[in-house]
């Protein structure tokens, strides 16, 4: 049985403010606008952004295969 992943790390260089940064991801209407590859949409059922908050949504490729987060 594997662990469950307990942190996760993600860097990227973006050309605007750490409060405009802060407030695309905040939220899930920000978040899908930008979140994954070109072409896939995102469908979200549990965002708790928070400290040891859950983040659980699906990803959903340009061909309907959905990819479970």
């Amino acid at each position: 049985m594997k662990s469950p992943m307990t942190t996760f790390q993600t860097d990227r260089l973006l050309r605007a403010s750490p409060s405009n940064v802060f407030a695309a991801i905040q939220n899930p209407e920000g978040l899908t606008r930008w979140w994954g590859p070109s072409g896939f949409t995102n469908r979200y059922y549990t965002f708790e952004f928070q400290s040891g908050g859950r983040w659980v949504y699906d990803m959903v490729g340009p061909d309907g295969t959905v990819y479970s987060n």
